[in-house]
């Protein structure tokens, strides 16, 4: 019988938080072009590199949960 849904989450839960990261990663990737994914990830790395030099402030938890979009 082949495995179901319910069976791939029971065992991924039973991973690491790295691996489950790495097997997260690895399914996005099946769903999208190899470029696209490596331009979002540059771009996800240039912003928490300007989070983190303090370039970007970032949100307050008030400022991020408003209902307010700027």
């Amino acid at each position: 019988m082949p495995a179901t849904l319910e069976d791939a989450r029971r065992i991924a839960m039973e991973l690491t938080r790295d691996d489950r990261l790495q097997l997260a990663e690895e399914l996005a990737a099946t769903s999208y072009d190899a470029r696209w994914l490596a331009s979002w990830r540059a771009e996800v790395n240039r912003r928490a590199a300007d989070l983190e030099s303090g370039e970007d402030p970032g949100l307050t938890p008030d400022e991020f949960w408003s209902d307010d979009i700027a």
